[in-house]
């Protein structure tokens, strides 16, 4: 089984990375893709750095 993203598909167990530009953005790319994944009955993680990763 795969899915795709952006459409690149993605095999099973495949880790996906991105890089966004504020909250909107974040959501246009990854809720579709998470969406899918828990319809699918997978489990699905997302990990941020706090602030952005800004430097202080």
């Amino acid at each position: 089984m795969s899915t795709s993203f952006n459409g690149v598909t993605l095999d099973v167990h495949a880790h996906l990375c991105v890089f966004h530009h504020g909250r909107a953005e974040r959501d246009l790319l990854l809720v579709p893709f998470l969406r899918e994944g828990l319809r699918r009955g997978e489990a699905c993680r997302y990990f941020a750095a706090a602030g952005g990763g800004k430097k202080p």
